[in-house]
This record gives structure tokens, sequence and C-alpha cells, in this order.
């Protein structure tokens, strides 16, 4: 409501009566510093139970903690047949290809070391593969042992081969020659 609207409605305000407190009179109410020193909040004793992940993190003063939330079987839980190990199966084989991919392009592009580099974690090393290669065949034994449902679906069958509807040149050539582009193709 603007200003206007408001004198217009209410009429103007009337000048403090003699029941206000006037400036030169002292306050009989305590001032706000004085009310301010008195009032003091009680000192938490402790949370009861942490609700979120922040208060889980003050629980601990920050600090991570370096052992997991759940067992290995509850971890494994998670990746129930009904959930998501269904997808396990396909990402490891993508997982593998992007990698095997990745090794051979650095594998080509790799410098040699330098001295100095090849003492770099000399000590530290042999103990993380060993315990690298423990987890991955873990990993790819609890993989191999999962058996999909009988009616598992991995989507292929929503994508049938094309080749079974179209058999005639490549759309690429069609293209070209409806740009007025001539090519010769050869037979492999």
């Amino acid at each position: 409501m603007s200003h206007g609207r408001a004198i217009e409605m209410f009429g103007v305000r009337d000048e403090p009566g003699k029941d206000w407190r006037q400036k030169s009179e002292p306050s009989a109410d305590a001032s706000i510093e004085d009310r301010m020193d008195i009032t003091t909040a009680p000192a938490p004793t402790g949370m009861l139970e942490p609700k979120t992940e922040y208060d889980y993190r003050q629980l601990n003063e920050g600090q991570r903690s370096t052992t997991p939330l759940l067992s290995e079987d509850q971890q494994w839980a998670l990746f129930s047949s009904k959930k998501h190990m269904v997808n396990a199966a396909v990402l490891a084989q993508q997982y593998a290809s992007i990698v095997a991919e990745k090794e051979a392009k650095e594998g080509e592009t790799r410098k040699e070391s330098k001295p100095t580099d090849k003492l770099f974690g000399k000590e530290t090393l042999p103990s993380w593969r060993a315990e690298r290669i423990q987890c991955v065949a873990k990993l790819s034994s609890k993989i191999k042992a999962y058996k999909a449902p009988e009616d598992f679906d991995d989507g292929l069958s929503n994508h049938p081969d094309p080749r079974q509807y179209y058999n005639g040149p490549p759309i690429g050539i069609l293209d070209l020659e409806k740009l007025g582009i001539k090519t010769k193709t050869t037979k492999d």
C-alpha cells in the first residue's frame, strides 16, 4: 500500500499524546544492551543424533573417517539384482573398452621418464598395486558370479538390426548423389 493511499484511508497521523514517553524522560525499561547482557543461551550438551550430513561431520569435528559406514555385505547389497546389478556387466564391459583405448593412445604418446621420476613412490607403489589388483579381482569375481534374471532385457530388443528393413546403398552415398557429388564405390 502506498503512503498516499494509507493517509486517504486512515487519515493523518496524530502527534504522540501524553501517554507517550517524551525524549527528556528517562526510560523505565532496561536498555537493549542491558537485556542482551542478561540473556544467555544454554550451551548445547551434545547432539542427540545427527540428522544431516553437516551434523554428522560436526559430530566428528570435521575429520573424515577412514572406515566405511557400511560393511562389505551391506555395500554389495546396494547392488542387488532388483536395482543396479543388472547394468554392472554392461558398464564393466564399456569401462574395460574405454580403458583399453586410453592405454593404447597413452602408449603412443608416452615419454621416457627421468631417473628421479622412477624413484618416486618406490616404497608404497608395490603395496598399492597389490591392493588394487586384489580389489579388481574381488569386483570381477562378484560381477561374474552375478546371473541375470531370465526375463532380463539389456535393451537390444528395442533396437533391431537396421539391415533387416533396408538393404540398399549406404545413405551417405545417396546423400552425396543428391548434392551432385559423384563417387565411385569399390567392393572389398
